[in-house]
């Protein structure tokens, strides 16, 4: 690269300053000076070059992580809530990336702390458009754990649960916000993403939301 500069835009600058002043320019040290010059430019563009490779693998690495989508689908409406009997289905997909494995949910406690929403553990999800179901269950806090048998009996009696859940929380509040954290596995590397589960008591919704 040294020689290339030397023998091109350097050599240009050599021979016009020497045209112009060639007592003020001697042949010898404004070679020298121009070769120290090339050899700054050169290692600043290599330097340069280094750095944008840097940059355009650390770009490519990060669209390469996988990305989740955690949705939410069912019922809006009291009366509608009440009349449903899975008034609300939570959905996760592989949006983008490698494939996420060992996918897991932290707890997510109550407004006041009497109970708490816990998610299914997934192994992975595939890249695809459609969205799988994820299962939960509502807990109360302090309660024995329910052996397999015991759960199933609950089961049914998970929207009565959930409604709980939601109670447990301060009358005056329109909206209740929930921190939603899903961890997995990106190849080796323990990666996370964080949302915002609401719940809109006057729609009387759910919805998902990134994490501000």
């Amino acid at each position: 690269m040294v020689i290339a500069l030397m023998s091109g835009p350097f050599s240009l600058v050599r021979e016009v300053l020497q045209i112009i002043d060639p007592a003020k320019y001697p042949d010898k040290p404004l070679f020298i000076a121009s070769l120290l010059a090339a050899f700054m430019l050169a290692m600043f563009l290599l330097w340069f070059d280094e750095y944008q490779g840097k940059k355009k693998a650390e770009k490519r690495l990060n669209d390469e992580r996988p990305v989740l989508g955690i949705n939410t689908e069912g019922a809006e409406g009291r009366k509608t809530w009440a009349n449903s009997p899975v008034p609300v289905i939570f959905t996760i997909q592989h949006l983008s990336g490698r494939l996420p494995t060992s996918i897991h949910f932290d707890p997510i406690p109550s407004q006041q702390g009497k109970f708490s929403l816990h998610f299914d553990a997934l192994p992975h999800v595939e890249h695809s458009p459609q969205r799988t179901p994820i299962g939960f269950e509502v807990l109360e806090v302090g309660a024995p754990q329910l052996s397999a048998s015991d759960w199933e009996e609950t089961r049914p009696h998970q929207k009565q649960l959930l409604g709980m859940f939601l109670d447990d929380s301060p009358a005056e509040l329109v909206q209740l916000d929930y921190r939603l954290s899903v961890h997995f596995l990106d190849g080796t590397e323990t990666r996370s993403q964080q949302l915002t589960l609401k719940f809109d008591r006057q729609r009387w919704r759910f919805s998902i939301t990134p994490f501000v």
